[in-house]
């Protein structure tokens, strides 16, 4: 927006049938309006055309919104604690 860089989201690819969603931000007052989804979807079609069949990312406990986001687009949480902070992995198969 008005050249300033508002938003991102990233896929990595791990094999030839998953991947990572990887990096997935919003600035937080442009977040509610679209955006985020915009960009979720941007994803989504990428991963669909290269027909991965595994999708997995982490999200902070912490972070109920972008849980809710998540779970509303059918990702299932699995508990995962790395050794420095608990976390929730989540995948959609």
């Amino acid at each position: 927006k008005d050249d300033e860089l508002i938003g991102i989201c990233s896929v990595k690819v791990i094999s030839e049938n998953e991947c990572y969603f990887n990096t997935f931000y919003v600035k937080k007052e442009f977040r509610n309006i679209g955006i985020g989804t915009e960009l979720y979807n941007e994803c989504m079609n990428y991963i669909n055309e290269n027909n991965f069949k595994k999708i997995n990312l982490a999200v902070d406990p912490h972070f109920e919104v972008a849980i809710k986001f998540y779970e509303n687009k059918g990702f299932t949480k699995d508990y995962y604690d790395d050794g420095v902070k608990e976390i929730y992995y989540y995948k959609y198969i």
